[in-house]
């Protein structure tokens, strides 16, 4: 049997421990040691698409003209919200400041 690869799931149960492993907060000068602490994270998590590519779009139109919801945004989007989380949980106080009414992972980013 060929060996499968799967990649940890973000879920809420692993965003505590997952930020409690970042144990440096953002501020203004430590830019690249708390790059190097999360980046491995988001790409474990194979979650770079959310920092690089646009979200799919958030509904689907049917051939009757009639729109429906898309479910891989609804998947996208709780996977952006927890990859939010997972980032904002590792800034300190002055750079939240910075990302207040961002809306996306890309846009924390």
């Amino acid at each position: 049997m060929a060996g499968s690869s799967t990649s940890p799931t973000l879920s809420t149960s692993t965003l505590h421990h997952l930020i409690t492993i970042v144990s440096v907060k953002l501020n203004s000068t430590n830019y690249l040691i708390w790059k190097m602490q999360i980046f491995p994270l988001i790409q474990s998590f194979k979650l770079m698409d959310h920092l690089t590519n646009n979200p799919p779009t958030p509904t689907l139109v049917k051939e009757s003209g009639d729109q429906i919801p898309n479910p891989k945004f609804e998947d996208w989007n709780n996977t952006d919200i927890l990859l939010r989380s997972l980032i904002t949980g590792t800034l300190s106080e002055e750079a939240l400041g910075h990302v207040i009414g961002m809306n996306t992972a890309r846009e924390v980013w």
